[in-house]
């Protein structure tokens, strides 16, 4: 079960404080846990993060953006399905382990049962394939050269995503830490149906350490 997560919107986001370095040095784990150390207290529901930022949040669909200043938000609202530690290591995340085939064009991923997004639905093999879908189909996607590799993704079961490739190729992984990865809930983005709207109101879509409202 994913913990409860605090309520962010755009004002409270946008306005400056010194904040970001905090937050930054915090690890996350997926849905919003912070992962626990030997010396670190139990984790505590709520509280109010405000970060500075260059310029205006552009784009809050993942599937759009093509700035730097978005994935500052989008790294706090969606989880990946991998990311990287303070040593640039790519670590699991949304997917616990992943397996590569000998001839590498299949990526078998095994993902976490215990995710929630914001709005309540479960993270699961068929949202994966949904999403990675929908950054490959969608017009105006800005994550289709990222994901050109991939042919078809199949979701055998609730905690499997096999991605199969049209060739090997080895960069995939590190495209999947960035916004090709993020995964937005199926049922936010129809409750909304059209990427133009929804790319500014991408209300409860992630499963981050905040939510949009």
């Amino acid at each position: 079960m994913v913990v409860k997560t605090p309520h962010l919107t755009r004002r409270r986001f946008l306005i400056a404080t010194g904040a970001l370095a905090a937050v930054a040095c915090t690890p996350t784990s997926p849905g919003g846990g912070t992962q626990p150390s030997a010396s670190a207290g139990k984790a505590k529901y709520g509280g109010t993060v405000t970060m500075a930022l260059e310029n205006d949040v552009i784009n809050f669909d993942p599937l759009k953006s093509n700035a730097f200043v978005d994935r500052n938000v989008h790294y706090q609202i969606y989880d990946s399905l991998v990311r990287v530690d303070e040593t640039q290591k790519i670590i699991p995340w949304l997917a616990t382990k992943w397996d590569i085939s000998s001839d590498g064009k299949t990526v078998t991923f095994t993902l976490r049962d215990d995710v929630t997004f914001h709005d309540g639905t479960k993270f699961d093999a068929a949202n994966v394939k949904w999403n990675i879908e929908r950054y490959q189909k969608t017009t105006g996607s800005a994550r289709t050269g990222e994901l050109a590799s991939v042919a078809s993704v199949d979701a055998p079961n609730a905690t499997t995503a096999v991605f199969n490739l049209k060739a090997p190729f080895s960069p995939l992984l590190a495209n999947l830490i960035d916004r090709a990865g993020m995964m937005v809930s199926q049922k936010a983005y129809d409750a909304i149906g059209n990427p133009d709207d929804f790319t500014r109101k991408a209300f409860k879509a992630g499963s981050g350490p905040f939510m949009l409202t």
